[in-house]
């Protein structure tokens, strides 16, 4: 967990805004250009104004098995560990989209990959995003549904919650992860630490089972124009 991620107290509150599950922190629109400033670092294509990745949405259809294999390469599929062991969803797992109001699915198309990949890993799984999603306000977050919104995860669900928190981790680098957060504990690359200091500091659902994570695992991915967070 970065400076900017933890000093909040320092920021403007009305960039804090809630959103439906885990809330998101914007710097401000000269933020970027100050601490370039600040640096002596010129904005180059480096540092474009704009570090989105091209969003699109895409159809239920897009999900299929074929176009999992397709859209996120066989040979790069090979390198995932544990890719070849499908988990199977417990009962009451979500399996409708969407999970909850707002939901859309406009990733980012590194997003999209992995969305790709956590649906082959578990088919059935209901991943969702939602505008200006995670700490960094920008489409890379995804909310794997583990059971309904709200609802905290059962034993049987939170075995799966677990398996993918272990999967996810064992390919934190091949899958541009920058974090992990399930069942209030964060993994930034770093390791295992509560989540519990930082679950409303960002706004996002104030329910106490879904700030914590015990609903859905969260994962963001890597800004490639930026690097970690």
């Amino acid at each position: 967990m970065t400076d900017q991620e933890t000093n909040t107290t320092d920021q403007d509150l009305s960039q804090v805004l809630p959103g439906p599950c885990c809330g998101r922190f914007v710097p401000g629109p000269d933020e970027i250009d100050e601490t370039l400033a600040r640096l002596g670092i010129e904005r180059t294509a480096e540092h474009p104004d704009s570090p989105m990745e091209p969003e699109e949405d895409f159809a239920e259809e897009d999900f299929a098995e074929e176009a999992e294999l397709e859209g996120a390469g066989i040979a790069s599929m090979t390198m995932l560990q544990g890719m070849g062991r499908k988990l199977e969803l417990p009962p009451g797992t979500p399996r409708n989209f969407p999970p909850f109001a707002g939901a859309t699915r406009l990733w980012s198309e590194r997003s999209r990959q992995q969305v790709l990949r956590i649906r082959r890993k578990a088919p059935g799984i209901v991943c969702a995003t939602y505008k200006r999603h995670g700490r960094t306000g920008m489409p890379w977050g995804i909310d794997i549904m583990v059971s309904p919104l709200h609802q905290m995860a059962d034993a049987r669900q939170k075995a799966l919650g677990d398996a993918l928190k272990r999967w996810l981790e064992n390919n934190f680098s091949e899958m541009h992860i920058n974090y992990i957060i399930w069942f209030n504990q964060i993994n930034d690359g770093a390791g295992w630490f509560s989540n519990e200091k930082f679950r409303l500091l960002f706004g996002g659902s104030k329910d106490p089972v879904t700030s914590r994570h015990q609903d859905h695992v969260h994962v963001q991915i890597m800004d490639p124009h930026r690097g970690p967070n």
